[in-house]
């Protein structure tokens, strides 16, 4: 696990002014009675802060590079909102690895959207429920990295523009193909729980569990 500095407010990480106290106390009781504790989290301000830009931390990798990448795809379906999230890895070299996830800033849960931002490592690395793993070339990282400066401080909307979006853009530049995972249409809602049911589709057809683990040999 990645050690987590003080937490921060969202108001202080994005930048942006802080929301009027009572219209943000009542977002927060909303999130609380529908159960979605990563919304509750980010919102109440104790997710971890931005460690730094998402971009610098694996551009920095360019330092000595690999020629053979990891590429895993999160989701978490623990709550109504639920999480998806991208990690990457070298195979060889430092054999350094770092998480990244879309969240949104002080605004972005507004239904008009709002800044988003990229956190990394992301604030639920190594709780995910869900993950699937692919091999990837070092043209794909540089793919990988593309997307990441693409997103970095872009415009976060909460059904059409989320952390499941940045996901699988993420992943199609890194793999080549969706895998089943999710449809290429733009202006489409898609949720990390969908991101999880294209995670256990193909985990399922490789004999591996909902986190990528091989599945139990049935007794002779």
């Amino acid at each position: 696990m990645h050690e987590r500095r003080r937490p921060v407010p969202l108001d202080e990480r994005s930048g942006r002014a802080a929301a009027p106290v009572a219209a943000q106390h009542a977002v927060l009781a909303m999130q609380r009675a529908a159960g979605n504790r990563a919304v509750v989290q980010a919102l109440a301000g104790s997710a971890p802060a931005v460690q730094r830009s998402a971009t610098m931390d694996l551009g920095a990798w360019n330092d000595q590079p690999v020629q053979t990448y990891e590429m895993g795809l999160n989701a978490m379906t623990d709550d109504i909102v639920g999480h998806a999230w991208v990690d990457v890895k070298e195979v060889g070299g430092q054999g350094r690895k770092r998480s990244v996830g879309f969240w949104p800033g002080s605004s972005g849960w507004l239904p008009t959207g709002g800044r988003g931002e990229l956190m990394s490592p992301d604030g639920h690395d190594g709780q995910q429920m869900h993950r699937q793993k692919e091999t990837m070339s070092r043209e794909r990282f540089l793919r990988v990295l593309n997307v990441v400066n693409a997103w970095e401080g872009s415009y976060y909307q909460l059904l059409y523009r989320n952390c499941a979006h940045f996901a699988k853009a993420a992943w199609i530049a890194g793999t080549g193909s969706p895998d089943g995972i999710v449809p290429l249409g733009e202006g489409r809602i898609w949720t990390p729980a969908e991101v999880a049911e294209g995670i256990d589709y193909v985990n399922k057809k490789r004999g591996l569990d909902a986190k990528g683990d091989p599945l139990p040999q049935p007794t002779p």
